[in-house]
């Protein structure tokens, strides 16, 4: 089976060129190509006229058409419906990014942006466009063939779950060690990193056992896989 990952590709859309400039650089480290718009208005032009953007990093805040209203018509837009949006939101406004989800954003990330947390935020969304990309190739496929592939598509699809969680865990560590909310307590902050720690060992355990079971290496199952995922 022959399958091409979506293009990394993310529309940045901010009326702060700084901001604009700071996710370029930023996720240029991560192999991203990057184009920009200034606001809403201008977005939906070039996701309508180029339409090969995997994710599109959304300000809530904009003059002409915000966030929201954006996120709203890319929504409604058969065309668009397979582009990730994640939206940006000011300290403070963390509702409006509940809300943002609510409305169909695959995640929401708060400026400004701690260091790291940008690029992790969003090569785990791409990371879920990925996935999405896969099972529609697998859906094109005969049905008196799929079992060749099938094995193929779980064990990618699970590197990129295990991509998206240990990113999700090392995130919360940023956080803790960095202690970038100031009400946070030390003791508060230890116990985010001996889970993010913990969580992230589940997190490859699972994915050493699922491997162990493909490959038909004779290995006796352990209780990895049979235990809970920590809290």
């Amino acid at each position: 089976m022959e399958f091409k990952p979506p293009l990394k590709k993310c529309l940045v859309v901010d009326d702060d060129k700084s901001m604009r400039d700071f996710a370029r650089i930023e996720l240029g480290r991560g192999g991203f190509v990057i184009e920009e718009a200034e606001n809403g208005k201008v977005a939906l032009e070039k996701l309508n006229r180029e339409r090969n953007f995997s994710i599109v990093l959304l300000d809530q805040m904009m003059p002409i058409m915000d966030g929201l209203t954006t996120l709203e018509k890319i929504r409604k837009s058969e065309k668009l419906a397979g582009v990730k949006v994640i939206m940006a939101t000011a300290v403070g406004t963390y509702n409006m990014g509940v809300e943002a989800m609510k409305k169909g954003a695959n995640d929401f990330i708060v400026k400004p942006f701690a260091p790291g947390f940008l690029q992790y935020t969003v090569e785990n969304v791409y990371s879920e466009a990925v996935i999405d990309a896969m099972n529609e190739k697998f859906a094109t496929i005969p049905e008196d063939k799929r079992d060749k592939v099938q094995k193929f598509k779980e064990m990618a699809t699970a590197g990129f779950l295990l991509k998206h969680e240990v990113n999700n865990q090392l995130q919360l560590v940023l956080l803790s060690a960095g202690m970038f909310d100031k009400e946070m307590s030390a003791d508060e902050a230890k116990s985010n990193l001996e889970k993010s720690v913990e969580n992230i060992r589940y997190a490859v355990e699972k994915f050493v056992y699922a491997v162990n079971l493909d490959a038909g290496a004779g290995i006796q199952k352990s209780s990895i896989g049979r235990k809970e995922q920590p809290n």
